[in-house]
């Protein structure tokens, strides 16, 4: 989250405010200074004597000008906290850790402090910056990378603190770095939390609502599964329950997904390349039918991989994707991977499928389903709710409707993107869904065919009867 508009960068103005004041003590003379600079320290004697507001004054007076290269780093730390997570927090983590390292420091020192220690001056920015830096250990790349620079973090704050000589300031660094450091692993558990494993809203099984069926599952402890009545033209609505959407499907486990083994799938079509199968082989409900469609057949077999065959890939390398999909390309690239899904052989053939299985009685509840579930099955799904009858708006709404989900299952692989220099905004092209690509599909319909209809009918292959019998069985 980045700062309000007309909000200056947090630490430039924090970094400029303790400087300037910084330069304005050095023009008092020294003993105003040094009553100045003991006045605001939080040492053992000012607290003992209950001057508490030194907590927070202390974080605003430095004992002399800060070193450009501090100050820059400072700037660095405080500006990419803020970008990553926003002002709010990061003024929050900068001031609990210099307030909380303080008070923990002092409720250790206050009865075995010598009287050097006692009264020493202990102001600055050094707790607070130690206390973000800490916290954004959480922006680094899950595994080896991020407990490396958490141990290796702690071991260099620890070692002024095992010298003779150690001053109150020395642990309060520790402190604040810990303090830091604890509150990215708060993190680190949050975000298990909200990515389980197991689930279909899994990092790499993201399940989306959709017209029939909304089977995406919140955090636990309780997943949830909700119906979806889509209006459609006339008064009527989408039947819930026989056609769900989802990602892939690898790590389904109904004995541990009691919702979604209650829905009771019959049929599982899978519109993934043989790539993207062999990786992740689906798990099947048992009794169920699987059927392969593969979208993307025409466009792998001249040569290319499409982003949406290729995410996780994308988003491991930062340059690369720059590279490739920076300045705009990853969205014209994504228009005509749409357009593909008109055009294509294996993409007509695919959605024949769908549709030819979808208004079968006999294939009981189906669930059609690609790898994020948002590109492939959105654009089989936008098919079966136009031939549903509904309107333009809907169908832009309910394709739309995927992003809060998609962007949540993705989040650590974003958090990764990001934190080793990727462009957040080509992430979010590449995980997201916009209206742009849609429209270029739509399109690419009106071009060729003139209607919705005549595509299914003379692109699809799909004869009326079919379409009449979807509509049939689909709609109450």
């Amino acid at each position: 989250m980045n700062s309000l508009p007309w909000v200056p960068p947090l630490g430039v103005v924090y970094a400029g405010g303790v400087q300037c004041g910084a330069f304005a003590l050095e023009r008092l003379d020294p003993a105003e200074r040094e009553r100045v600079l003991r006045g605001c320290s939080t040492n053992v004697d000012n607290l003992a004597a209950g001057r508490w507001e030194t907590l927070l004054s202390s974080a605003f007076v430095v004992e002399e000008p800060m070193p450009l290269p501090y100050a820059l780093l400072l700037v660095a730390v405080l500006g990419y906290a803020e970008y990553a997570y926003g002002a709010w927090w990061t003024a929050a983590v900068f001031l609990f850790g210099h307030a909380a390292a303080s008070l923990l420091v002092y409720g250790v020192l206050r009865g075995a402090a010598g009287p050097h220690t006692r009264r020493s001056l202990d102001v600055g920015s050094s707790y607070g910056f130690n206390a973000v830096l800490g916290a954004l250990t959480s922006a680094l790349p899950r595994g080896a990378v991020r407990t490396t620079a958490r141990v290796g973090l702690l071991a260099l704050a620890a070692v002024p603190v095992l010298k003779r000589e150690r001053t109150f300031t020395d642990a309060g660094h520790l402190v604040a770095l810990g303090l830091g450091v604890g509150l990215s692993m708060a993190l680190d558990c949050l975000s298990r939390a909200k990515h389980p494993k197991n689930r279909l809203d899994d990092t790499r099984h993201p399940a989306h609502r959709w017209s029939c069926h909304d089977d995406r599952h919140p955090p636990p402890p309780s997943p949830t599964s909700a119906t979806s009545a889509v209006p459609l033209a006339g008064g009527r609505t989408v039947r819930p329950g026989l056609l769900l959407r989802s990602g892939q499907l690898d790590r389904l486990d109904l004995d541990a997904d009691p919702v979604v083994a209650a829905l009771g799938i019959r049929t599982v079509i899978d519109f993934r390349t043989a790539g993207e199968r062999a990786a992740h082989p689906d798990r099947v409900p048992e009794g169920a039918r699987l059927l392969i469609a593969d979208v993307l057949a025409d466009t792998m077999s001249a040569g290319k991989t499409p982003a949406a065959a290729q995410l996780k890939d994308l988003l491991s390398d930062p340059a690369v994707a720059e590279e490739h999909l920076g300045g705009g390309k990853a969205q014209a690239m994504f228009a005509d991977i749409y357009r593909s899904f008109v055009r294509s052989g294996s993409a007509q053939a695919s959605f024949r499928t769908l549709l030819t299985e979808a208004a079968d009685p006999a294939a009981g509840p189906l669930l059609f389903h690609c790898t994020a579930g948002k590109d492939r099955t959105g654009w089989g799904a936008t098919v079966v709710l136009s031939l549903l009858g509904a309107d333009d708006e809907t169908l832009m709404a309910e394709y739309l409707s995927v992003n809060p989900a998609v962007r949540q299952a993705f989040a650590p692989m974003i958090e990764g993107f990001t934190a080793a220099g990727g462009d957040p905004e080509l992430a979010l092209a590449l995980i997201g869904v916009f209206p742009s690509y849609l429209e270029a599909a739509l399109d690419e319909v009106a071009a060729r065919y003139g209607s919705m209809e005549k595509y299914v009918r003379e692109g699809l292959g799909v004869p009326d009867e079919t379409t009449r019998a979807l509509g049939d069985r689909l709609t109450a």
